[in-house]
């Protein structure tokens, strides 16, 4: 360790409380987690983890200087645990019985691979934050077919390969090397969809087909949980796809004729589900004149039927919400400006995640915003929903839906998953049932933009 790095180390360990022992072994037992944030005002500083199917918040006990020294018990080593910082989520490596000493900065808006650790851990979590800074969708606009797909991820992955292999972390090393070879092989499942966009329109990739014939020779119920997986995210995340271009990319992920009409009618619900309506029309044609499964056609007629009533320029179905004192509202006592909709529920890890990136969003748009933002919980339980406003501390309004609320958002808007984002014009009429999550960079530019075009 370097002079300034022990400078730093001897400052850290100096504002810390006094009473924090440093005397672990790493051999399992309590982890000792010690440091400050920078930029602290008097937020809540918790890890969220999943335990036995369970959400469990653990929270750190953080002094009104920022400084912080707690004890925590973590059932197992956590090589990607979730530390919740108010508007900030950091991705972080903590291990049993082992003192950490971390910085984390709070002051630099949307940076959440700000942070360093000195000492131990020092190495994995460094790595770890460049690992989160690598997001193949961001990348992705440079696939025009399988080949370049695999050129861009292979540019993405090697150095961090490279930089995971001078980690001395044994089963550190392997947990990442692992999950890099299983990001990269489940990627490579996005090229046809993303050629598509590039391209302007679906086009059959021999390497692609043959990629397919030898990696994925799954089991009819293992390729519909596989690829249902890939069918979901390029709905969520690519909303640019044409809906015809992605039935057909997905029918290429098959092998099987029975699995390229499971491809398609998965794909088509996934657009649905997602409120990713582009061509749908078309796309609808183009799957009665492919398919011949009876129940996927039967399916089909239904979802498409929904989606008609949810298109950019209709006025938007009425949802049915209460505010924490149990006044009733609707989306129709919110027209005069643009409302932007959080669906989420107290439950649902993804959607505690976007909070902080929301908060953040509200934060910018300041005391007069042009775009209004409201969250809408799903919570059956509304003690479960007042206790986790009361974790959070939001600043925009929060409601939960009534029966009749809980009926249209999964009945007449066909959502099954959250977090989902709504986006309403001022005449209350609908610009996207599937609008970018906080968490997008320059989101208030994508909301105006699709405002603008609608």
């Amino acid at each position: 360790m370097n002079k300034m790095r022990k400078t730093i180390l001897t400052a850290l360990s100096a504002i810390v409380l006094a009473g924090c022992a440093s005397n672990n072994s790493g051999n399992g037992g309590p982890t000792i987690f010690q440091g400050r944030f920078i930029g602290y005002n008097d937020e809540f500083v918790e890890f969220f983890d999943i335990v036995d199917g369970e959400y469990v918040e653990m929270p750190v006990k953080v002094n009104p200087d920022g400084t912080f020294c707690d004890t925590l018990q973590f059932p197992e080593n956590k090589y990607n645990a979730a530390l919740f910082a108010d508007k900030f989520m950091f991705r972080v490596c903590m291990e049993q019985g082992k003192t950490y000493t971390a910085e984390f900065d709070l002051t630099e808006e949307g940076v959440e691979t700000n942070y360093r650790f000195i000492g131990e851990g020092e190495a994995e979590n460094r790595f770890l934050s460049h690992l989160v800074a690598a997001d193949p969708f961001s990348s992705f606009d440079s696939v025009k077919d399988f080949g370049s797909c695999r050129k861009m991820l292979d540019g993405l992955y090697n150095p961090l390969l490279e930089e995971l292999r001078t980690v001395g972390n044994k089963p550190f090393v392997k947990f990442y090397e692992d999950q890099i070879k299983g990001n990269i092989k489940s990627y490579l499942c996005f090229s046809p969809f993303f050629a598509a966009v590039s391209n302007g329109s679906y086009q059959d990739d021999p390497e692609f087909n043959a990629y397919i014939a030898k990696n994925y020779k799954l089991g009819d119920d293992e390729f519909e949980a596989t690829m249902g997986n890939v069918f979901t995210n390029v709905a969520y995340m690519v909303p640019e796809i044409d809906a015809t271009a992605a039935l057909q990319a997905a029918a290429s992920c098959a092998v099987k004729p029975a699995q390229k009409e499971a491809a398609m009618n998965m794909m088509l619900a996934a657009l649905a589900n997602a409120g990713n309506f582009n061509g749908i029309a078309d796309a609808y044609e183009y799957f009665q004149d492919n398919v011949t499964n009876d129940d996927y056609l039967d399916a089909a007629d239904e979802i498409c039927r929904n989606v008609l009533t949810l298109v950019p320029g209709v006025q938007a179905p009425e949802i049915e919400f209460k505010d924490i004192d149990g006044k009733v509202f609707h989306l129709a006592d919110f027209t005069g400006k643009p409302l932007y909709i959080d669906l989420w529920a107290s439950w649902c890890g993804p959607c505690c995640e976007e909070i902080p990136h929301l908060q953040k969003f509200v934060d910018s748009l300041g005391n007069d915003p042009e775009i209004r933002c409201i969250s809408i919980s799903i919570d059956d339980d509304e003690s479960d929903w007042t206790t986790k406003l009361d974790e959070v501390g939001s600043t925009w309004p929060q409601y939960i839906a009534t029966a009749d609320g809980q009926a249209s958002i999964s009945g007449t808007y066909f959502i099954s998953a959250i977090p989902r984002f709504l986006l309403i014009d001022a005449e209350g009429k609908i610009v996207s049932v599937n609008a970018p999550r906080p968490s997008a960079p320059d989101l208030l530019s994508k909301l105006n933009e699709m405002l603008c075009a609608e």
